[in-house]
């Protein structure tokens, strides 16, 4: 089981700071604050690889309890599984996650066979799967009517045969934070 850890800079004018390409505030998903300064410390290792084209030589500060607090921030959300966003919702780097699937039911399809049949296999399916993660789905009634469904390609996966007769729609990993603000909302199924 995962869980959203926030991790930030105590004392941003520190020297170990200086070799760091990226010193924000961020969220990422880990079993534990171990892993979670670990991922930070790996993802900030490559950045840096990338932008200056060597190898810091000082273990990175993300790692340290004295440099960075870290703590679990169960109010965050739309923090994907794979990646690590930044405080205005974007995922850091240049990660390719795996593409988000979406669908929509017109006005005329709501609580039709289709979307009640992926709400009920997800569901159903979902309940044999104890140890394995779902996923996370979204979804908004929008203006016309219609309803929007956002599928991570973890949930996709879980009911990916379902959701190729409803429609084909890919999509990279959405701003979540972006659409919390536009009104979609967890999916509880």
């Amino acid at each position: 089981m995962t869980f959203i850890f926030r991790l930030e800079p105590k004392n941003l004018a520190a020297e170990v700071w200086k070799e760091v390409v990226f010193k924000g505030s961020l969220w990422l998903r880990a079993s534990n604050e171990a892993e979670a300064r670990q991922k930070a410390a790996d993802k900030s290792f490559l950045m840096g690889l990338r932008a200056n084209r060597h190898l810091p030589l000082r273990s990175s500060p993300w790692i340290d309890m004295e440099l960075t607090r870290c703590e679990r921030d169960d109010n965050r959300q739309g923090i994907p599984e794979v990646g690590i966003v930044v405080a205005d919702g974007r995922l850091l780097g240049n990660d390719e996650p795996a593409p988000w699937r979406w669908v929509s039911f017109s006005r005329e399809q709501l609580d039709g066979p289709q979307e009640l049949r992926l709400r009920a296999e997800f569901s159903e399916r979902s309940k044999t799967m104890a140890h394995a993660d779902r996923g996370s789905i979204y979804w908004r009634a929008e203006a016309h009517g219609a309803r929007t469904y956002y599928f991570s390609p973890e949930a996709a996966e879980v009911v990916d045969d379902v959701l190729a007769k409803c429609g084909e729609n890919l999509c990279v990993a959405p701003d979540l934070q972006k659409m919390l603000r536009e009104g979609f909302q967890s999916a509880k199924w």
